[in-house]
This record gives structure tokens, sequence and C-alpha cells, in this order.
């Protein structure tokens, strides 16, 4: 028997991925769909990239460097080298 959260229908994890699901899918079908924009920067493979918040993206290099970018922008705000990894204070993103 599911229980029913007070003043509201009853959870399912079935129900809730469904309509997870329908809202990942409508949004893929009526999105506005543009050009994706191409980061320009690393000298060698790119071999991580990640957005750690709404608009700064961090990608990894096999040039030895950390990038962080402006996803409005698109521009290199901070190159970190391999000799800067290592220090704690250079993994701190302000």
């Amino acid at each position: 028997m599911q229980m029913r959260a007070k003043g509201g229908p009853a959870s399912s994890p079935w129900k809730t991925t469904y309509i997870r699901h329908q809202r990942i899918e409508s949004s893929w079908r009526t999105a506005d769909t543009h050009t994706p924009q191409v980061l320009m920067g690393h000298d060698d493979h790119v071999i991580t990239c990640l957005q750690v918040s709404g608009d700064l993206i961090v990608s990894g290099s096999d040039d030895n460097t950390l990038k962080v970018w402006s996803a409005v922008t698109g521009q290199v705000t901070h190159t970190h080298t391999h000799t800067q990894i290592l220090s704690p204070q250079s993994a701190q993103l302000n």
C-alpha cells in the first residue's frame, strides 16, 4: 500500500521517472535549436569538461592546463598550468 503525501497524490518512482522522461523529450522536440559553440583554446586533446555552475565551464587537456570558460561568452577567463594545479589555492574558483 502506498502512502500519500499530506494533501498530495501518491508518489511513485515509476511515475516520477515517466514524468521526467516526458519533460526531457518535450524539451528536445520544442527547444530552440542552434549551432553549438566550439570553445577553442587548448593545444592538445581535451580530456575532461565540467560545467561547475550556470555560467562557468572547466576543461582539462593533455596540454597540462585547466581552462575556466564563460558559458555565456565562450571566452577563457582563467588558465591554470600543471604546476599551479598542484596548489590548493588554484582549485578555488572565484
